[in-house]
């Protein structure tokens, strides 16, 4: 079998981009740093951690499998054109967004689909986000901190996978402290949302859980406790538990190797673009307040 070429461009980040050291392991390919777009033909994929706007159109002519790293512009509203821009052309690109890919959330997202919750009532959804996926976004008086459309976007999957409803209220409160805490509710429907993300340097929260979510229905309560092994789904009195080992950035190599040797994406970016503008109208709406937290 041939060995696979990726050409990456921009420079890898040691906590952001772990995927290549799992697409190391599974296939050892070699890498290529791509400076210009005249060896994009001879490629078996690329990796795109630094946003050009003249090589993603290059790479798109050549028809060469993309990863493409978030945020890839300085906007949510620029993402979203660009988006539509890929949809329109029928490109299949892979963006490595939680919601996506993460585990537990995946999970989670069967259990809603099956049903076996319930009607959705509410999800509570705690997060680390890392200061590399930030980008902003205009709103009303307050420039959005990028971490708050990072986490929106996870929140708002789930409300366009469960049903198309209209936003009653959303507000934020930034707690301006040595934290930098972002809490975020939202009411959608006869659902609500609750959200706190942590900004921080690493990829992680510093207890080590990158993700710590509580779905409510009106049959089931799931949580996911704070060790990242263990599930737990209440109802009826019973308690199930349901494992995983597998890492975020394992799944998303996997995907990538999957999009290279069969030329499809793991999720239509189509619904992705959906989201994306979802999120615009969510923000439209956001009343976003500052208070200052206990140091």
């Amino acid at each position: 079998m041939r060995e696979k070429v990726i050409g990456i461009i921009g420079t890898p980040d040691a906590v952001k981009h772990k995927y290549i050291k799992h697409l190391k392991f599974f296939i050892n390919p070699t890498f290529k740093e791509i400076i210009s777009g005249s060896k994009i033909s001879s490629l078996d994929g690329i990796i795109i951690l630094e946003y050009s706007d003249n090589l993603l159109w290059k790479i798109v002519e050549e028809d060469v499998p993309i990863l493409l790293e978030i945020p890839f512009a300085k906007t949510l509203r620029r993402e979203v054109a660009l988006l539509e821009e890929l949809v329109n052309k029928d490109v299949d690109v892979l963006l490595p967004l939680i919601s996506r890919h993460h585990p537990k959330l995946v999970k989670l997202r069967s259990f809603i689909l099956q049903g076996l919750l319930g009607k959705l009532a509410s999800i509570h959804l705690s997060m680390n986000v890392a200061k590399g996926c930030i980008r902003r976004e205009p709103s009303g008086d307050f420039n959005i901190p990028g971490e708050l459309t990072h986490l929106l976007l996870n929140i708002v999957d789930y409300f366009q996978w469960i049903s198309s409803t209209e936003i009653n209220d959303i507000t934020g409160w930034i707690i301006d402290d040595e934290r930098k805490m972002l809490i975020v509710n939202a009411k959608f429907g006869g659902s609500v949302a609750s959200a706190i993300s942590y900004l921080s340097e690493g990829a992680c929260h510093p207890s080590g859980v990158d993700v710590i979510l509580e779905a409510t229905g009106f049959e089931r309560l799931l949580t996911w406790d704070d060790t990242e092994q263990t599930l737990l789904l209440r109802g009826d009195n019973e308690i199930k538990h349901v494992w995983w080992s597998a890492d975020f950035n394992e799944i998303i190599a996997r995907h990538f190797i999957e999009l290279l040797d069969h030329g499809s994406a793991k999720y239509p970016l189509k619904e992705v673009a959906s989201s994306y503008k979802f999120m615009l109208k969510v923000l439209k709406e956001l009343r976003l307040h500052k208070k200052e937290g206990e140091s």
